[in-house]
């Protein structure tokens, strides 16, 4: 969900549901404070493969702060106003920002 609304905020309007089978799974820290670590890791991540001109935006800054937060109550995707049939334009809503 963090990726949809970095890359493409505004235009998704479907998260498609996956399903995955892991035979070597093993056990994993599923707390709070390791999900945090995470969800700031792939933040990171994302910042450094956006367009230059993009990796100093307040998005990266708010997804830091709390991914949970900023996709509940700023999050584009989840009410999308965006006709069918538009183009897909990656980072489009951080583009009207610069």
């Amino acid at each position: 969900m963090i990726a949809v609304e970095v890359k493409f905020g505004g235009q998704a309007l479907l998260f498609s549901p996956v399903t995955a089978g892991n035979p070597k799974h093993r056990e994993y820290d599923r707390s709070e404070i390791n999900i945090t670590a995470i969800s700031r890791e792939f933040i990171a991540r994302m910042k450094q493969e956006a367009p230059p001109m993009l990796r100093n935006h307040i998005i990266f800054k708010m997804l830091h702060a709390s991914p949970k937060l900023y996709l509940e109550t700023k999050s584009r995707s989840f009410c999308a106003n965006v006709t069918r049939r538009q183009p897909i334009i990656l980072y489009r809503h951080l583009l009207n920002d610069v």
